[in-house]
């Protein structure tokens, strides 16, 4: 006869794999303030804090989209590393011509995924009443963001080049493959974490990427350095 302890636990791993499908097949609706960051973010996040609607739309999709209960602080850092890549990624497509708000829209995406399964297992575990190790939380994580990624995208039917660069920009071993915004996705992520959490940063990966995708020194000094900071940023949005 199982414990009650193992019952709960593989009644969470039923209920879990149960939303993943239902989620799947109907998408949580879109976030509200989407619609307008998408209008407002012509030219990335480098106009807050100073533009007020701009500001209050990305609190929203950071209410909705960011906070998950019984996970606060691994969504704060999804959310962190979300915002401060598209404040890189704008930039990038700036310097390039390419799609300011298309890489700005998808950095502020581009871990969708992960926040998702992040919000089932979270629903789920106040369900059970149990919780999911960290081992399985990333096991889960990895088998099911990208499907998940796909369903709320179709179903919130952003742009296609945004839905591109979201789900792409993770293929950058392959340069010249993915979209250019997919592009300006990746080298903000790298950006971003070489910013937010240097330990874990290779040493001239960002630099290696910067010189690849046409940066010489001083463009990737003024990507770094120009406008409002990330921590400015983060503190602007309260």
């Amino acid at each position: 006869m199982s414990s009650p302890a193992f019952s709960r636990h593989a009644q969470l791993l039923r209920t879990v794999d149960a939303e993943i499908q239902a989620w799947k097949a109907a998408p949580p609706a879109q976030p509200a303030g989407l619609a307008q960051l998408l209008l407002r973010a012509t030219e990335g996040l480098d106009r807050l804090p100073p533009d007020v609607a701009l500001a209050a739309a990305t609190r929203e999709l950071r209410d909705q989209l960011y906070f998950v209960p019984g996970h606060e602080r691994q969504s704060e850092l999804l959310w962190r590393e979300a915002l401060t890549t598209s404040l890189f990624a704008g930039r990038i497509a700036r310097v390039h011509g390419w799609s300011a708000a298309t890489a700005c829209f998808a950095g502020l995406l581009h871990r969708v995924g992960e926040v998702l399964i992040l919000q089932i297992i979270s629903k789920a575990e106040r369900v059970a009443g149990a919780s999911l190790d960290p081992g399985r939380r990333g096991r889960l994580s990895e088998s099911a963001q990208r499907d998940l990624a796909e369903s709320v995208l179709r179903g919130w039917r952003l742009p296609a080049g945004i839905s591109a660069a979201v789900l792409d920009w993770r293929q950058m071993g392959q340069l010249g493959l993915a979209s250019r915004e997919s592009m300006a996705v990746y080298f903000g992520h790298l950006l971003a974490v070489e910013t937010l959490y240097p330990e874990f940063c290779a040493p001239g990966l960002a630099d290696s990427i910067g010189e690849n995708l046409g940066f010489d020194s001083a463009q990737l000094e003024a990507l770094r350095s120009t406008g409002v900071t990330p921590r400015e940023f983060l503190l602007a949005l309260g």
